[in-house]
């Protein structure tokens, strides 16, 4: 009986093992995307979450040349430390399929370019930190319905939310001073005067 009871609790730990080790996310790749090089690394797995880990500004890359670009069609979720200060230029170019992220309370600029032709992006948080948006941040997210803008910015750049064909409602603080151009270029008639809040 003892013997028996052992087998059965010896094919059950097994059993978990192999279920363990098949719920485990395999690495498709890995490499360092800090200013600094190492200061922010980053690992992709085969579940399509793309995790940024470490400290501090995250290198700017040119357009469409981030380290995980060849990838950009499968990263279907992003997990971004929360000691990372800077969102890069260009950092999620042409992730078509990434719909929300989380952008850590530490970040005080979102590059040019970041979430260019991010198509299925609709929920997107600034944090209170950021003082700059740049130009074509957010360019052709055209499922972007809504907004808020946080009182630390006082910077938008150029074409920031042009081509955002569902941005509905936006809501620009006062503390915004400098505004470029054509920031909701060919949002319209979406974007119109009663649907942008300043507040």
């Amino acid at each position: 009986m003892k013997k028996a009871l052992r087998w059965i609790i010896a094919v059950a730990v097994l059993a978990a093992v192999v279920w363990c080790g098949a719920a485990m996310a395999d690495t498709v790749a890995s490499g360092t995307c800090g200013a600094n090089g190492d200061n922010l690394t980053w690992t992709l797995d085969d579940t399509g979450t793309l995790a940024i880990s470490g400290f501090g500004e995250m290198y700017d890359y040119g357009e469409g040349s981030s380290p995980w670009r060849e990838y950009g069609l499968s990263i279907s979720t992003v997990e971004l430390s929360d000691k990372m200060t800077t969102i890069g230029a260009n950092a999620f170019f042409g992730c078509e399929n990434l719909e929300s992220i989380s952008i850590p309370s530490a970040v005080t600029r979102i590059g040019e370019e970041a979430f260019y032709f991010c198509y299925s992006l609709k929920i997107i948080t600034i944090p209170n930190n950021v003082t700059t948006i740049g130009l074509d941040a957010f360019y052709y997210c055209k499922s972007l319905e809504s907004i808020t803008i946080p009182d630390s910015v006082t910077s938008i750049g150029d074409y920031a939310f042009a081509n955002c064909y569902r941005l509905q409602r936006i809501v620009i603080p006062e503390s915004v001073s400098t505004f470029g151009s054509s920031i909701f270029g060919n949002c319209y008639p979406k974007v119109s005067s009663s649907s942008v809040y300043v507040v």
